[in-house]
Parts: C-alpha cells; structure tokens; sequence
C-alpha cells in the first residue's frame, strides 16, 4: 500500500475505544476526540521504504498541526475544543510504501482524567 505525501496513515479497525471520548473514521483514517482534556498518544508504523526518499517520518496531527514528527514515539496532548480531530501523516515529502501486512500502523490514545 502506497501513501502519498501529506495522506494520513490508515488503521484498518479500532480495537477499544475506551468509552466515549474518541471516535474512528476507518474510511479517513481521523480519529475524533469528543472531550477537551489531556490525552496520551502512542503510534508505530511499519514502513516498507519509498521509491526516492530514504529517511521517514510521519506526523501526529491535531486539526491539522504537527504536534510530532517520527515513525515511531508518543506524545501528551491537551486538546480545550470538541471534536479535535487527529491523523498520523506522512510528511516524508514523497510517496511510502507501508508492508502489506495486517497491522500496518497501530496508534493507542488514553484519556487522561484529571
């Protein structure tokens, strides 16, 4: 499967949403926080390589702003708006090839309460 340039990075199923905080579009690969809070966020990918680029990275983002860029790693996010939308993109600056394998990409979230 080939990833282009900016296109988020696909989870084919949602494992356990843990309550009713975050929501899934498998068809866009967007994952919706619902609350305003302090979110733990960890992802991996298993990237296949890329007919020109020779380093990757991928992008967590959070309406559409890079909060971190790497194939793999974590971050802590504080989301204040309803419907945060967040992606893990490809911003290698070209296309990337991810193994054809069933878990291509995983991505856990916890919410944190407070």
């Amino acid at each position: 499967m080939t990833k282009m340039f900016g296109n988020p990075i696909p989870f084919n199923q949602l494992i356990d949403s843990n309550g009713t905080y975050i929501n899934f579009n498998a068809g866009t690969g967007e994952l919706v926080l619902q609350q305003p809070g302090n979110y733990y966020v960890n992802w991996r990918a298993a990237v296949g390589g890329s007919a020109v680029a020779i380093i990757f990275s991928l992008a967590l983002q959070v309406n559409g702003v890079v909060s971190s860029g790497q194939i793999s790693g974590s971050d802590f996010l504080t989301i204040t708006t309803t419907q945060a939308v967040m992606t893990l993109n490809n911003v290698t600056g070209n296309e990337i090839i991810l193994f054809g394998i069933l878990a291509t990409a995983n991505l856990s979230i916890i919410y944190l309460k407070v």
